[in-house]
């Protein structure tokens, strides 16, 4: 009784109100500055000669049939003059490998690796990747997945930007093109959180300690991937491209992120099964060595912060207090606006999928708590078809 009568009266309270403005609208300005802030890479690629260094890339594919073909395509016609394409095929079960083996037949720039077997305790692609960047001989690396399309000058645009910028490595945020509804309902809320708590203001800052890379692309100098250790060093991450950040920048690195613009795609997953996993898989970045209380609590500020506004907006509506109203009113047009801004970055998506603000958030929601309440009782975490265990 007591619970209901303190929930009633922080309902009905101005204050709960003025708090929630006063977050969104931080978030709202904060997403704002980021757009104005964050450089998009260029198309030049003035520097580029037939000397120019040579680059490695290394696509790691597991049961990727759907999406190789336009990748690989788009890799083959690079301008840039020195490259070598290392296809990792991480031991799929569908045409994947039979696709690959087409471009190592009919051009001696690409080369495939063959997993047939998984490496124990080696989590995700680490396994994959470690294995490309053994068999390459570029003074660079460039990582990329095999659901992304490239640009016709997406590498030498990169390696000019990265080395005028005498950086160590460049990763770029990918135009993403969102291919059905459970997509386009849950990928842009999962990108809109990771510009919220990983700023990527932030990421280029040498003095915050805030670090990932996207691992859609990662170009890196071949000695600095060598001296912390590759992906062997974050083998056990289920999110190897924020562990590796992490490191680079600790490590006194000079790293960059910067937004595609039209030089990178990414194409989601399908249907909400895949959607749902794509999550779970972002959100144990934190959740490896979890705390369910501070789980928990988040799952209960997430709620407060994202569906609690809609449920004061219609409570106002019809209430007394027209003064409330205005703060409800304000607190859904920046929670929306700063959503809109994530669309900015996915392609064919109508803009309409900002009204599904609330069954995103559930959706996300209950993934924070699916994947909390999984990973602490000791079941497997699956990604891409595999089962991992929780690694101490």
């Amino acid at each position: 009784m007591l619970l209901i009568m303190f929930l009633e009266n922080l309902l009905n309270s101005l204050f709960l109100r003025q708090i929630l403005l006063f977050g969104w609208f931080l978030v709202f300005f904060s997403r704002l500055f980021t757009e104005i802030k964050l450089n998009s890479i260029g198309m030049s690629n003035s520097n580029i000669s037939e000397d120019s260094p040579s680059v490695s890339i290394i696509v790691p594919a597991r049961n990727e049939e759907n999406n190789l073909e336009k990748c690989l395509s788009s890799l083959q016609q690079q301008d840039y003059p020195n490259l070598e394409f290392i296809i990792v095929d991480d031991c799929s079960i569908d045409k994947t490998r039979a696709i690959v083996k087409k471009y190592v037949k009919n051009d001696s720039r690409f080369k495939i690796v063959e997993l047939d077997d998984e490496e124990p305790n080696w989590t995700g692609k680490n396994w994959a990747c470690y294995n490309g960047y053994l068999v390459s001989t570029g003074k660079y690396l460039l990582f990329t997945d095999a659901d992304t399309e490239h640009s016709i000058n997406s590498i030498s645009t990169s390696i000019s930007y990265l080395r005028e910028n005498k950086l160590d490595v460049l990763t770029l945020f990918p135009k993403l093109i969102c291919q059905d509804f459970w997509s386009k309902v849950i990928m842009p809320f999962l990108i809109s959180m990771i510009y919220i708590v990983y700023s990527p203001i932030r990421l280029n800052s040498k003095k915050d300690p805030i670090a990932y890379l996207i691992g859609g692309f990662i170009l890196i100098k071949r000695t600095i991937y060598e001296q912390i250790g590759g992906h062997k060093t974050v083998r056990h991450s289920f999110v190897e491209d924020k562990a590796l950040g992490e490191i680079l920048k600790t490590s006194g690195f000079n790293l960059k992120i910067l937004e595609a613009n039209n030089n990178l795609k990414s194409f989601s997953r399908t249907g909400f099964k895949n959607n749902f996993n794509a999550m779970q898989r972002a959100l144990s970045a934190s959740l490896i060595a979890p705390n369910l209380l501070i789980a928990f609590s988040v799952i209960i500020m997430g709620f407060i912060a994202f569906i609690i506004p809609y449920y004061l907006f219609f409570y106002d509506l019809y209430g007394l207090y027209f003064s409330h109203l205005i703060f409800s009113s304000l607190i859904l047009f920046f929670m929306l606006s700063s959503y809109f801004l994530e669309f900015k970055n996915i392609l064919y998506t109508n803009k309409i999928f900002v009204l599904f603000y609330p069954l995103s958030a559930i959706v996300n929601l209950f993934a924070l708590l699916y994947c909390s309440v999984k990973i602490n009782l000791g079941y497997d975490f699956i990604w891409s078809k595999r089962k991992y265990k929780k690694f101490k």
